[in-house]
């Protein structure tokens, strides 16, 4: 697996946060020719490679092998610039894990892993090689794809998290920004920030079933707790998250409290935090609740303004809305709030809603945004993205299921997930694709924690290269 490490650390060094594949783009063409392969770059940034058959696999079935080059970039450091800085590896034998930012192996392990295979010399059929761009904000790469592209027999994508269980199905995504209007003026009273830190947080589809809790929303219903308690504040700023599809770990809002409710607002605020703690203190270790007081504000948003944000935060649907009573455990409908930002014009929230169901998705965004326009908030559909239906019987499946069976002596697992995975553009393009997701199992991704365990890298190596030969 030795290189299969190289080519993640030599991946690694260049940054390739999403909407910013430039660089990794041109890299991945180049590399494609270092290794013998014409690579093309596509408007999207998406690199193509077309991989002729070994010798005697002339006949096999056309297969295409993808993953994607973009990454969720999220750090501690202050000083980290994810659009210069390369991700520093820390390898203990065990784990491989970034130093203060998020170590990109969703989905730079795939990557990797094909650029691996393609110097082991492994027999296969005709293959094409498929490095997609804009995975986690929003799949205009899979989007923008040319259909000849998806012209072929198999499918496999390398985007799975998991050794030991294959994925068949994926969740759907809606992308909606709600935004709020609104302008300073001068207000008076005593300046707090409210801060929330240390949360979990983790991908809004893998961990999301977990109910870990959001930050944006634990501010928000801070915030409708002031107005319920007739405490009169104007805000002045809500900041927080990292990326839409990131439970969001941190949070902070400034807000200035008129003098007369200065003792109700204290009192607000501990018994808020009273109760988050004895809500979350067993799960949540490291967070830190804190309200301090700042130098005197002297601008922020009007009272009426202030309580339209904090009512709409407050009610805001957070996590799992429903789950599958089909499939036990399987959430069937979620959303997210992901990044919430604000200045003197305003307030702006980035939410992703999921759901293998669009219709459902679609009607809880609806709803939510009712909510919104009657607090003078306004919403905005910035991407959708297909579901991957299950499609059963599967014959690349089938073949995968056999050989981890022989190869571990271990039945694998069969799963569809609440994530979003590019297959269902793949599907949509070409629906008699037959698709399957693997890969080493990823703790954490999106997050500082993220971690790839390196004792599951082996046998997902093996199993990808032996179904490549078995396929024909």
């Amino acid at each position: 697996m030795e290189q299969v490490l190289k080519e993640f650390a030599s991946l690694n060094r260049i940054p390739r946060p999403s909407k910013h594949e430039e660089a990794v783009a041109e890299y991945l063409v180049e590399r494609s020719k270092e290794l013998g392969y014409h690579g093309v770059r596509d408007h999207a940034n998406n690199v193509i490679i077309e991989v002729p058959a070994t010798l005697g696999y002339e006949d096999a079935p056309f297969v295409i092998v993808q993953a994607h080059s973009d990454m969720v970039c999220v750090s501690e450091d202050p000083d980290y610039d994810p659009l210069s800085d390369p991700i520093i590896t820390v390898n203990d034998g065990k784990t491989l894990r970034a130093k203060n930012s998020s170590l990109g192996a969703d989905d730079g392990i795939g990557v990797a892993m094909i650029l691996a295979m393609l110097q082991t010399g492994a027999p296969h059929g005709p293959l094409r090689v498929i490095f997609t761009a804009d995975e986690e904000s929003g799949m205009s790469g899979a989007m923008g794809l040319e259909d000849k592209y998806t012209e072929g027999d198999y499918l496999i994508n390398l985007d799975w998290e998991e050794e030991g269980s294959l994925c068949i199905g994926c969740a759907g995504s809606l992308a909606v920004t709600y935004e709020k209007l609104c302008h300073f003026q001068k207000v008076e009273g005593l300046g707090y920030e409210i801060s929330l830190s240390g949360l979990r947080g983790g991908h809004s589809g893998v961990e999301i079933v977990e109910h870990r809790p959001n930050a944006i929303a634990v501010i928000g219903r801070f915030l409708k707790q002031l107005v319920e308690e007739q405490v009169d504040f104007s805000l002045v700023s809500v900041d927080g998250g990292q990326a839409h599809n990131v439970i969001c770990p941190d949070g902070k809002a400034i807000l200035v409290v008129e003098r007369p409710s200065e003792e109700r607002f204290m009192e607000c605020f501990r018994k808020f935090l009273s109760h988050f703690e004895s809500e979350f203190g067993d799960s949540e270790k490291e967070f830190l609740f804190v309200c301090k007081e700042m130098e005197e504000l002297s601008q922020g948003y009007s009272k009426e303004d202030s309580e339209a944000i904090a009512l709409f935060l407050g009610q805001c649907p957070q996590g799992v809305i429903s789950m599958s009573r089909a499939l036990e455990g399987f959430v069937e409908l979620s959303n997210n709030l992901g990044v919430i930002s604000s200045d003197e014009n305003g307030v702006k929230m980035e939410v992703l809603y999921r759901a293998n169901d669009s219709g459902q998705m679609k009607d809880l965004a609806g709803q939510t945004a009712r909510l919104a326009e009657s607090y003078g908030w306004t919403a905005v559909v910035e991407s959708e993205n297909p579901s991957w239906p299950s499609k059963l019987p599967s014959a690349i499946l089938d073949l995968a299921e056999k050989i981890y069976r022989r190869q571990t002596g271990k039945e694998v697992r069969v799963e569809s997930i609440h994530a979003g995975l590019e297959c269902g553009y793949f599907a949509g393009k070409n629906p008699k694709l037959d698709i399957l997701s693997m890969g080493p199992t990823i703790t954490d991704a999106h997050s500082v924690r993220e971690a790839l365990d390196l004792n599951t890298l082996k046998p997902t190596m093996d199993l990808f290269l032996e179904l490549l030969a078995s396929l024909r």
